[in-house]
C-alpha cells in the first residue's frame, strides 16, 4: 500500500494517509515508528513560501513510499485499516523490517544517512549534518525519540546515487 506521512506536531507522531484504496486520501494511522520502501521526498513550494512570509507551520513537506512496517494506532474502525498484510508491532514484525534495513544497506551499497527538512534553512529535505539535498530513498525509517522530554522525529534512510543531488544547498 502506498502512503504519504508527515509529522503531526500537535500529536508529535508521525500521521500517515492512505494513497490508494478505499481509504485514499485519509489519515489511517499516527505512528511512532514506519519503514517504508521506493521513497520520493517532496516539498510542496508554495507551501513553504506560506511559512515563510506567515511564520505559521503548515504541512507541506511528505515521505511518500510503499508501506512496510509501522507502529501506532490506527485511526480507523476495528479490523479498518489493520492487517496481516501491513503488520501492528509484533516482534517478528519489527525484525523483519530491521532485516530489509540492513539489506538494503549492506548487500547494495548504498549510503546509510540521516535526514531532515527545515523550511527555514532549505528548500528540500537535507542529508544531516551537511546540506545536500535529497529526492528520494530506497527505504527509510522514521521513529519519534521516545527518550527525550517532547518527542521528536529521527528519520534514516538508505540512498543511491540517483536520489542525492550533487551540488551543495546554500544555507538561507
Amino acid at each position: 500500500m502506498r502512503v504519504e506521512v508527515y509529522w503531526n506536531l500537535h500529536k508529535s507522531l508521525f500521521s500517515m494517509r492512505a494513497m490508494s484504496g478505499p481509504n485514499k486520501g485519509l489519515v489511517v494511522a499516527h505512528c511512532n515508528r514506519i519503514v517504508l520502501e521506493t521513497v520520493s521526498l517532496s516539498v510542496s513550494e508554495k507551501g513553504r513560501q506560506k511559512v515563510l512570509t506567515s511564520g505559521q507551520k503548515n504541512v507541506h513537506a511528505f515521505i511518500r513510499g510503499d508501506l512496510r512496517y509501522f507502529q501506532g494506532q490506527s485511526t480507523l474502525a476495528a479490523g479498518g485499516f489493520c492487517s496481516s498484510e501491513y503488520p501492528f508491532g509484533t516482534a517478528k514484525d519489527e525484525a523483519r523490517a530491521e532485516g530489509m534495513l540492513k539489506r538494503a544497506y549492506y548487500l547494495k551499497n548504498r549510503v546509510k544517512s540521516y535526514f531532515s527538512y527545515n523550511p527555514r534553512t532549505a528548500e528540500t529535505f537535507t542529508l544531516r549534518p551537511t546540506p545536500v539535498s535529497v529526492t528520494g530513498a530506497e527505504v527509510v525509517d522514521l521513529t519519534c525519540d521516545l527518550g527525550a522530554l517532547q518527542r521528536f522525529p529521527v528519520c534514516e534512510g538508505v540512498f543511491s546515487g540517483e536520489h542525492i543531488k550533487t551540488e551543495t544547498l546554500t544555507v538561507c
